[in-house]
């Protein structure tokens, strides 16, 4: 599903394609409708990985600003940040190769997901993320973070269903 709201970007201020990573099944079929969109147009991919440290991220870690978005939790995040940010190359190497022509930037960001995707979108020709989605459950099934950018993104939103696992489909 692509929603457009408002007038389109100029080509002349084409940002990148923004996509949402995030390691899950979804995102493989969302990266790549990511990548064909931006060599189709010749644009940039710039791959957002978002996450805060859910052990921390309680009342308490909040009250005392442990957890929160743009905290520094010292050398733990910084393990965490590393591993994040190879896990992204890793899973993007073999879309960057199947897709040479498209330039591709990453970031790993301590932050919430939408806020952080939601964040990028004014520069952004198209926000891209996965979905869980599909049958009568599709609006449940979107998920808080397709929710939010769908409502709330500065540019067009490009929500990709991976296919059923077997089931049926509406």
């Amino acid at each position: 599903m692509v929603v457009v709201r408002g007038p389109a970007p100029h080509p002349a201020n084409a940002g990148p394609v923004v996509l949402g990573v995030d390691g899950s099944d979804e995102e493989s079929e969302a990266t790549g409708f990511a990548f064909a969109f931006a060599e189709r147009h010749g644009l940039a991919v710039h791959a957002v990985h978002a996450w805060l440290n859910p052990a921390l991220d309680t009342p308490l870690g909040t009250a005392t600003g442990v957890g929160v978005p743009g905290h520094a939790l010292g050398p733990e995040e910084d393990e965490l940040r590393a591993a994040a940010t190879e896990s992204v190359r890793r899973r993007l190497r073999p879309w960057a190769g199947r897709h040479p022509g498209v330039g591709l930037t990453h970031e790993v960001v301590a932050d919430l997901a939408a806020k952080a995707l939601l964040d990028r979108s004014a520069d952004a020709t198209l926000l891209v993320v996965g979905s869980h989605g599909g049958g009568e459950l599709w609006r449940v099934l979107l998920g808080s973070v397709g929710h939010a950018v769908l409502y709330h993104a500065d540019c067009p939103v490009a929500i990709v269903r991976a296919p059923a696992k077997g089931g049926d489909q509406d």
